[in-house]
């Protein structure tokens, strides 16, 4: 009985780390994207979309 609930346990630990780990991984992607200037895409997609002023590029 003992070994099963420490089996359990483990077991939720490393689910709660991994979904731990994707939402950390998730905030620094959206940090990141800032960071360049994007946003995300309208419809909350989880893509960088970074837009280039075409007057800048140029110059």
């Amino acid at each position: 009985m003992v070994k099963s609930k420490r089996i359990l346990f483990t077991f939720i630990l490393v689910v709660c780390a991994f979904y731990a780990g994707m939402k950390f991984e998730q905030f620094l992607y959206l940090d990141k994207c800032l960071d360049l200037g994007g946003g995300q895409n309208p419809g909350n997609y989880s893509i960088c979309v970074v837009e280039v002023n075409e007057q800048q590029a140029e110059g």
